[in-house]
């Protein structure tokens, strides 16, 4: 849960030429709230806000323990909490892809084939139906023999021959309503037609009295209705047969009265041309509609997946996506599922906006999974730094979204959300595995991009544990700020050890601890360096100096500063610090 606040610093006030490549941010201080895993004690955290924020500041942050949640960034205070938040990362150059995952890798394909091959099947039962509807019914000798079967079998229940042409709509229609399905026996030039005339026709019997006696036992009474529907089926049958139309291949009946014929289309009976059933290979006649041929293109390759990588920005089918999600596998109530607040956690960013990816190349992402079992190098374009949304389609159909950052040295992954309906294809599983194949591939336009961190690991919630099935990973040891392979934590993390601790106690882990202690320190005695800037007059002073205002007649406001900027220093270190500025109103 994040914060409310507004950000009221001026743009004019950020592109100033003192603080224009500077990070800007407001102390928020420590901030309590119920633990969002175990739900049973108070969870501390120290967060500022980001009005600004350079990518490598916070690439620097993430590697001390810091996360964001829009423009909000918080480090978790684990010191005696219920559950210790510990930044987890995954090499993307040594990453495995388990027997598992690759499950999810062939279900996401076989999940877009079936999208292909239903829409193949739909391109061509739709052109089939153009043409049958367009041969068979100028057929002007096969409709002529149907109604004449017709007209002989109603006199015969009753009708006379001047109220023959009142004969029941239902009946005429019937010969029209043939259905169509293909015969694996038979080409495209040919066709199965079932009719289902006969079923008709003994109705209408029954209806008029005709049909003999009537039956008092039931099972007696559909055996006759079954007989008779199989007799009317064989004399139209037969009169077909004896026309000998040239068209009529084959013609059968089955029970209990289905008249099924195999037609082969003629073409000179029909008033107009055929719609020829769509090829799935491109030809000249598709190059008419380029937007028509890239689809084909697509169902050729069977890559109705589709991924995109766009800036962080607000779309309406992602909004009412991230509803559905929450509210199914979270059930959050309705009432907090707002707008302002799906803006404030997954679309603000604190980074300068990134420039949107043309669409001629977003092809390119499509494919990138499989190279985590191919090993292929993937060539895709540079996305540059900041946040951005990844589109998961499916026969365009959106089924999930990932949030990401780009950092200089990893992808970070923010959030993800899916469409609940789709869960048997895994939809988490298979965003970090694209999350991962997409820094590998960032690789060669930026050479430290080496990770993807998957947010905060809590080995006491197994609900998180699944973040550690991105082998090898690793585990970030707060007191030395080492990465710690996840075996060995885990091994010290089973034993009831603290996830601050996790380096073993060796001369290097001392070390590095005081390395670590000694930064600290060096924070703390430069505060007096660090800049603020004084709204609403956009006047930027160095710490020293508005201590001194202070002092003069609120002493106490010193004393709140100076404990804030010095934790903030703690949590943070000497060289970063000093290229911050912080906001004080």
């Amino acid at each position: 849960t994040t914060a409310s606040w507004d950000l009221n610093v001026s743009k004019e006030v950020l592109m100033a030429e003192e603080i224009a490549e500077k990070s800007v941010v407001q102390i928020y201080g420590d901030n309590e709230s119920t633990c969002g895993y175990c739900k049973s004690s108070m969870h501390v955290g120290f967060g500022v806000i980001a009005y600004r924020l350079t990518v490598e500041h916070y690439q620097a942050l993430i590697d001390r323990g810091w996360r964001r949640s829009g423009t909000y960034l918080y480090r978790p205070n684990n010191h005696g909490a219920c559950c210790e938040q510990l930044v987890i990362r995954s090499d993307v150059f040594t990453f495995s892809v388990s027997k598992s995952q690759r499950k999810v890798l062939k279900r996401w394909r076989t999940k877009s084939d079936e999208f292909c091959q239903k829409q193949k099947v739909q391109q061509n039962q739709t052109a089939m139906s153009s043409k049958h509807k367009v041969d068979i019914n100028q057929n002007i000798e096969i409709l002529q023999v149907l109604r004449e079967s017709i007209r002989s079998c109603t006199l015969a229940a009753g009708y006379s021959q001047q109220n023959l042409e009142q004969i029941p709509a239902n009946v005429w229609a019937s010969v029209a309503k043939m259905k169509t399905h293909s015969d694996q026996k038979h080409d495209l030039d040919s066709v199965c037609m079932s009719s289902t005339v006969a079923f008709t026709l003994a109705r209408l019997e029954r209806s008029t009295g005709n049909s003999g006696a009537a039956e008092v036992d039931f099972e007696k009474r559909k055996m006759r209705s079954v007989q008779r529907q199989m007799e009317i089926a064989n004399q139209i049958a037969k009169d077909l047969e004896e026309r000998k139309i040239p068209d009529l291949l084959n013609i059968s009946i089955a029970e209990p009265g289905f008249i099924n014929m195999i037609l082969r289309f003629s073409h000179s009976h029909s008033m107009k041309d055929p719609v020829r059933p769509q090829s799935l290979e491109m030809s000249s006649e598709s190059d008419s509609n380029p937007k028509d041929s890239a689809h084909q293109l697509r169902c050729i390759d069977g890559k109705r997946l589709q991924i995109r990588v766009a800036p962080s920005g607000f779309q309406e089918d992602e909004f009412t996506l991230y509803k559905k999600y929450q509210r199914a596998v979270h059930h959050s109530p309705e009432k907090e599922l707002t707008k302002s607040s799906y803006v404030r956690f997954l679309v603000e960013s604190p980074f300068p906006a990134a420039e949107k990816l043309d669409d001629s190349v977003q092809s390119a992402f499509d494919s990138l999974p499989q190279t985590l079992i191919d090993g292929n190098t993937a060539n895709v374009p540079w996305t540059g730094y900041g946040s951005f949304h990844v589109r998961y389609c499916i026969d365009s159909v959106l089924v999930a979204v990932g949030v990401i950052d780009i950092l200089p040295a990893c992808v970070s992954s923010v959030y993800v959300f899916y469409d609940p309906d789709q869960m048997e294809l895994s939809p988490g599983v298979f965003t970090a595995l694209f999350e991962a194949s997409l820094a590998r591939a960032l690789h060669q336009h930026s050479s430290r991009i080496s990770f993807l961190y998957m947010g905060f690991y809590i080995h006491s919630c197994p609900k998180m544990r699944y973040k550690a099935q991105y082998r090898p990973c690793q585990l970030l040891c707060e007191e030395t700020l080492r990465w710690i392979d996840f075996d060995q934590a885990s091994q010290i993390l089973d034993r009831g050890g603290s996830g601050i601790r996790l380096a073993p106690r060796t001369s290097d882990y001392e070390r590095d601890a005081d390395n670590v202690r000694l930064d600290t320190l060096a924070a703390k005695a430069r505060i007096d360096d660090f800049r603020f800037l004084v709204q609403p007059h956009g006047r930027i002073i160095s710490f020293r100096s508005l201590k001194s205002i202070f002092l003069a007649y609120e002493s106490h406001v010193v004393e709140i500063l100076t404990a804030e900027v010095s934790r903030f220093a703690e949590l943070t270190d000497s060289t970063l610090c000093k290229d911050f500025v912080f906001i004080l109103e």
